[in-house]
């Protein structure tokens, strides 16, 4: 018995497939940004190690006061631990590949201060970041047109992102759907 499959047939199989996939890994990986709500507790740079720390002397260290502490909306076990204190807090930018945050402490002083360095875009990288979207404005033919759209990015190779969209047209009720190359800047 011999199996044939048209190529078309395999093609479509194999787009099934990948995006079975995808949808599965979209599902159920971690999140790739920060909540809004609530702190997280950073993660350490891959670049060092939290066991290479030492210890060194240090006269004073100069914390930001409790009452300054309140307003950054902190878990009330850390504004009521007197053991915890807050060197500083900084705002960091977006970046579309996250950011390494380096705090520093001045051993003579007791100041501290905080470097942020943004993370290079790899080349290749799988995004999920998903958009919807009501467009209203006046057509070609000088009629009004109205559309509600869904956009979801799934890949990304240098500044071109790739996704699929689909949008319900209010001329005539026409839906679409269709792959997105963007490009970003």
């Amino acid at each position: 018995m011999e199996l044939k499959i048209n190529w078309r047939v395999g093609l479509i199989l194999i787009g099934v497939l990948l995006a079975v996939g995808y949808v599965g890994w979209s599902w159920y990986a971690p999140p790739d940004k920060l909540p809004v709500t609530g702190y997280v507790e950073a993660k350490s740079s891959g670049k060092v190690k939290a066991e290479q720390k030492k210890t060194i002397p240090i006269r004073e260290v100069k914390v930001l006061p409790k009452a300054s502490v309140r307003k950054l909306d902190l878990p009330e076990s850390v504004q009521q631990d007197t053991r915890q204190q807050v060197l500083t807090a900084v705002d960091v930018a977006p970046s579309e590949a996250g950011a390494v945050a380096v705090t520093l402490i001045d051993t003579e002083t007791g100041n501290s201060r905080t470097l942020v360095q943004a993370k290079p875009v790899p080349f290749f990288a799988f995004e999920k970041t998903n958009e919807l979207g009501i467009r209203y404005g006046v057509s070609s033919k000088e009629e009004l047109a109205g559309e509600v759209y869904y956009r979801r990015d799934v890949l990304r190779i240098g500044r071109i992102h790739v996704g699929v969209c689909g949008s319900l047209d209010s001329a005539g009720l026409e839906a679409r759907g269709m792959l997105s190359l963007a490009a970003r800047w």
